[in-house]
C-alpha cells in the first residue's frame, strides 16, 4: 500500500514540479487516484494485528484510513483504547511532517482520518489530523 501511494504521489510531483501547491481540483484528483490504488489492494494486512479495509476521499481534500483491528473491543479497557489512540495521533503527525512523499499533500493542507473499528465491526476509534497539527 505504501509502495503504490508513495509511486502516485511521486508521479503527481514530477508531473507538478514547478509548483508544490495545486489547485483543490488536483488535489482531489490526487487524493481520489490514490484511494482508486490501494483499494485494489484491499483489504491487506498491515501488521500482525491491523488490517486496511479500505480507503474514502472527501471533497474537497480529505483521505480517510479505514482499519480493522484483529482483535474485540471488549478485549480493551477505555483508558487502553485511550493511550493507544493517543499513540497513534503522535506517531501519525510524525510521519506526515517527516515523508517527504507526503510534501506535496502537505504543501496543499490534506486532512487525513484513520478509522478503526474492531474485528466485529464495532468502532474503536478515529483520529482527525488537519493541517495545523502537521504543519
Amino acid at each position: 500500500m505504501k509502495r503504490i501511494f508513495l509511486a502516485i504521489v511521486f508521479a503527481l510531483t514530477c508531473a507538478l514540479s514547478y509548483s508544490q501547491t495545486i489547485s483543490d481540483e488536483q488535489i482531489l484528483v490526487l487524493l481520489n487516484q490514490s484511494a482508486v490504488t490501494m483499494n485494489t489492494t484491499c483489504p491487506r494486512m498491515i501488521d500482525d494485528i491491523t488490517r486496511l479495509e479500505f480507503t474514502k476521499v472527501y471533497p474537497p481534500k480529505t483521505i480517510d484510513y479505514n482499519y480493522t483491528l484483529l482483535a474485540p473491543k471488549s478485549n480493551f479497557t477505555d483508558l487502553q483504547i485511550s493511550e493507544i489512540k493517543s499513540k497513534m495521533e503522535v506517531s501519525l503527525i510524525q510521519n506526515i511532517r517527516i515523508n517527504s512523499a507526503m510534501g506535496i499533500l502537505r504543501d496543499n493542507n490534506v486532512t487525513f482520518i484513520y478509522t478503526y473499528k474492531d474485528m466485529n465491526g464495532v468502532s474503536f476509534f478515529s483520529v482527525i489530523i488537519y493541517p495545523y497539527q502537521y504543519k
